[in-house]
């Protein structure tokens, strides 16, 4: 909601210990876009949201295996 001018909405970091960081904050709107570019935006911004977020994982380069444990091939791991 729009009130005088301004609106609240929160900002999201990360901390130093990579953990998350929510910060309150308002903003004042400096352009409305029209409804076919809003709607646009929005099916853009939800289809990115809604993905599956394989994509979000960092990754991890294990050691390699070394031994008996190298030859033996592995099953991947089960969810839970």
């Amino acid at each position: 909601m729009i009130v005088d001018g301004k609106f609240k909405g929160h900002i999201v970091g990360k901390t130093a210990q990579n953990g998350l960081d929510m910060q309150a904050s308002e903003y004042r709107p400096i352009a409305q876009l029209k409804v076919e570019y809003a709607s646009r935006l929005m099916q853009q911004a939800g289809h990115h949201l809604s993905r599956i977020g394989v994509d979000f994982l960092s990754k991890i380069d294990p050691a390699p295996a070394t031994g008996a444990a190298a030859a033996q091939p592995q099953e991947p791991a089960k969810p839970a």
